[in-house]
């Protein structure tokens, strides 16, 4: 077999090198060592060789299949172009480039600097083979034998088809052959026509082998109808494969997930808590912060504060979250602003803006406050005001107001260009202007604020040189990042300035965050971080951002730092916490992070699809796809966690991001809060908890259980996630699990509220005899979160409030059918449970209600839903 194929090559090495020579040969070489450089450029780890393969396949179908060279060397020039594309973007946002993005080339010449930073050289390797390739089809096209040396590999070219097909026609029989007399006109036999068939039948076949042969792999690898993990790894990374994915992801406007299901509208329960509404009726000032991770607040360098101005700040009334991550789409800074507004990602395909801002409905921040009757309004001194698709998105977004542009370039800009930077005006010079126009709002206003001036590549003017960068640093990335997160600071401290001055400062909220990421990984930038930091650069140092949110002139003190994992998606109901907002009348995916114990922060870009950080954990789902190829680390130990301890969460991450998407796809806010009083039913029917089939009991199967974290624990692992327990009243209103058998104290609530953090998965239905409804108000003020996954099983109708979701056991009660049925009706219970004996008694009748029906099971311990 080796020899064959020595042979074979050898063989059509000497065919190709006779037709087009040497420069023929120095092109093939050229693309065989090209897409090996080009994979290793991305950053493929997994089933590398595979994805070599198939890559190598299609280019051979490609030219192979057209006859004319000059078609197939066109569309790899174009497929060329884009792979230098491709493994520029990935530099930066450690991806491939997305067809959608092709709308945002009109920005190309504003982000030029940014480009150049990170282009390579060594990316214009990946051009060498199209010169290559050029230069043999002039040579071949001067070749007056061209058509003798073509005829000349047909010649000599072994075909097995043909020699398969003459073997046929030599099998035709003695009888099927037809001799007539001389001067008659010979007729070919039937057999010779049947052959003629054939033959016809098999050149047909032979000239379409190879275009099928490409649809046929095309359809394999996109479809990947077996879900083999081996295919998506193959297709999530081989370049041509990806980008035609991509473009029917376009076509017919595909997305992973069909619905709400990641919504949860827990803000009702994560609003209780001790500084609700503190800063209720005070102007609103949020501050986007261009490009600034965490890391700088409080970093000494090379002996001198980076941030002096923010260091005073978290001195002051304020609360600092120092474990936020940035949560955007492919808009970066745009979809930073999007998603903070609006608890919502931006999209993956494209800037959010250009896709939906425009054309969706929204009802985030910007629309409730202006509902509340605050004045809106946006600032951004880029010098085109519409970049990114802003003009025309944010009215739609609520804001009444665009401060944007600059006066002394075409359009129609009002910032006046005092001093130039990168982008626009400079940030020092934009503050002291943006003070001057809000006080021309009405107040209460909310004021939503975009920097520009910390900006990659992070060139300042002389000027604005604040730090003494050490000599190894000077030039360096990061040397530049850390002289112009000063200058941001430095700016920031004017702004507070002039605020106070112009008396907005002691009657506002001010927030301010990072909107993304500054630097990404690179060599240079790994080994400066990690010698700066005293550790690795990796994602957690990457992707975090601060968030600092204070209020001057207040009588509640809110200083604290929360470590409680959040992101962008979290604003909204933190602020809304912070305002008094009695509800979140949107559709939200993010939390209140000051009642919360536990966050959860989705990643899709730069982390792959599928990531998260949960508070002291972060997984990384793997380039190719696929769950068991990334990885997961302690944020404080950095330390490996298994994989089979992440993968529930992996699947939440990506039910979060992808109802994301529906939400922008199905435009769903517009169709549940404008089209009628039915499509809000059906959204919160939608919406509700469901139920499950059946409710294990803690503890072992068959035992009496006793109200242990033990025995919650035994239940989970016997494969229970809807568990009930019993819970009393101690004498200090302290709710605790008592043993049925002993009388004595098994868990305290305490106890219970730690365990149900580190097991999200569950929900706990309380069975208890009295005060319900002050027990859910006792779990929610020590973890809402917790409290949300909490059901209460009542045994009095009294009892029910109807706040919360409840299960009435009516097994002991006195009440007949009617008013049983009565209270149902008239109440939304969630359901009511009976005894197998009730069941098929006296409540027989019952089980014909709409509402969800439990029977309590005689082994076993289970508490099983009705048919």
């Amino acid at each position: 077999m080796i020899k064959y194929i020595k042979n074979s090559l050898k063989f059509y090495y000497s065919k190709f090198h006779d037709l087009y020579g040497k420069s023929g040969v120095a092109a093939a070489a050229a693309v065989f060592l090209k897409m090996i450089l080009f994979y290793l450029m991305i950053g493929t780890v997994t089933n590398f060789v595979p994805v070599l393969i198939i890559s190598y396949i299609f280019i051979y179908l490609l030219f192979s299949s057209i006859k004319n060279k000059w078609i197939p060397a066109s569309i790899f020039t174009v497929f060329s172009f884009l792979m230098v594309c491709d493994v520029t973007y990935s530099s930066f946002f450690n991806r491939y480039l997305s067809v959608n993005m092709i709308g945002a080339a009109a920005f190309i010449g504003d982000i030029t600097a940014s480009i150049m930073e990170v282009f390579r050289p060594v990316f214009l390797l990946l051009l060498v083979d199209v010169i290559l390739i050029f230069i043999c089809l002039i040579k071949l096209r001067k070749r007056t034998n061209l058509k003798e040396a073509e005829k000349t590999i047909i010649a000599t070219e072994p075909k097995l088809d043909e020699e398969f097909f003459a073997l046929l026609d030599e099998a035709d029989t003695p009888e099927d052959q037809w001799v007539l007399p001389e001067g008659q006109k010979k007729v070919l036999p039937r057999r010779r026509k049947r052959n003629r068939k054939k033959k016809s039948f098999r050149k047909w076949i032979l000239s379409h082998i190879k275009p099928l042969s490409t649809l046929v792999l095309i359809l394999l690898l996109l479809t990947n109808v077996t879900g083999s993990s081996f295919v998506r790894s193959v297709s999530n990374q081989e370049i041509i494969t990806y980008h035609l994915k991509d473009v029917a992801m376009k076509a017919f406007r595909y997305v992973d997930g069909n619905s709400l299901s990641a919504f949860s509208d827990t803000y009702g329960q994560e609003r209780i808590g001790p500084i609700f509404g503190v800063a209720k009726g005070r102007n609103l000032i949020i501050i986007q912060l261009e490009s600034f991770q965490n890391f700088v607040i409080g970093l000494s360098y090379n002996g001198q504060e980076v941030t002096p101005n923010l260091n005073r700040l978290l001195e002051e009334n304020t609360a600092y979250f120092d474990n936020y991550y940035q949560q955007v789409g492919s808009g970066n800074t745009s979809d930073a602003e999007f998603a903070t507004n609006n608890s919502i990602y931006g999209s993956l395909m494209s800037y959010t803006y250009k896709l939906y801002g425009s054309k969706n409905y929204f009802r985030g921040l910007p629309a409730l406050l202006s509902e509340e009757g605050y004045d809106t309004a946006v600032f951004h001194a880029h010098e085109n005001k519409n970049f990114w698709s802003r003009k025309s998105s944010y009215p739609n977004l609520g804001f009444n107001t665009y401060y944007g542009g600059l006066t002394n370039r075409e359009g129609d800009g009002i910032y006046k260009m005092e001093k130039w930077m990168g982008w626009g005006l400079t940030d020092d010079y934009f503050f002291k202007q943006t003070s001057d126009f809000m006080t021309e709002l009405k107040q209460p206003f909310y004021s939503f604020i975009i920097t520009l001036s910390n900006h990659h590549p992070y060139e300042m003017l002389d000027e604005y040189q604040f730090l003494k960068i050490l000599p190894e640093d000077k030039g360096t990335i990061v040397g530049n990042y850390l002289n112009s997160a000063a200058f941001a600071d430095y700016t920031l401290g004017l702004f507070f300035d002039e605020l106070k001055a112009k008396g907005l400062y002691d009657n506002s909220i001010i927030a301010l965050y990072g909107d993304h990421v500054a630097m990404t990984h690179s060599e240079e930038i790994d080994a400066s971080m990690e010698k700066l930091l005293g550790r690795p650069y990796d994602f957690d140092t990457m992707m975090n951002i601060p968030l600092i949110i204070t209020i001057p002139n207040s009588n509640t003190d809110i200083r604290q730092t929360i470590s409680t994992a959040g992101g962008q998606l979290d604003f909204l109901p933190t602020i809304a916490y912070l305002m008094g907002f009695d509800k979140l009348d949107t559709i939200y995916l993010g939390h209140n992070l000051f009642t919360i114990r536990e966050g959860f922060v989705a990643e899709q870009t730069y982390m792959t699809k599928g990531s998260y950080f949960k508070n002291d954990m972060a997984y990384e789902m793997a380039r190719d796809g696929v769950f068991e190829h990334g990885r997961a680390w302690n944020l404080k130990t950095g330390e490996a966690i298994p994989l089979s301890e992440c993968y529930k969460d992996y699947v939440r991450s990506m039910n979060i991001v992808n109802t994301s998407e529906y939400v922008l796809r199905s435009d769903a806010i517009r169709k549940i809060f404008l089209d009628g009083e039915d499509a809000r039913t059906a959204f919160n029917a939608q919406i509700a908890r469901p139920h499950p089939d059946t409710i294990g009991l803690a503890g072992a199967p068959g035992q009496a259980y006793a109200n242990s974290v033990d025995a919650i624990e035994y239940s989970y692992e016997y494969g229970n996630r809807d568990i009930r327990v019993n819970i009393n009243w101690t004498k200090d209103s302290e709710p605790v699990g008592i043993n049925s058998l002993t009388g004595e104290t098994e868990m305290t609530w305490k106890e219970l509220v730690d365990w149900m953090e580190r097991h999200a998965d569950t929900t706990i239905i309380v069975s208890i005899q009295r005060s319900g409804d002050y027990f859910m108000r006792f779990m929610s003020e020590h973890s809402p979160a917790v409290a949300d996954r909490i059901i209460l099983e009542l045994p009095e109708l009294s009892e029910y409030t109807g706040k919360h979701d409840a299960i009435i056991n009516i097994s002991g009660l006195s009440h007949n059918v009617s008013e049983i049925s009565d209270f149902i009706g008239l109440n939304k219970v969630w359901a009511i449970l009976m005894s197998k004996e009730d069941a098929e008694g006296r409540f027989a009748s019952l089980l014909d209600l709409k509402t969800t029906v439990y029977i309590i099971g005689e082994k076993d311990g289970f508490i099983t839903k009705a048919d």
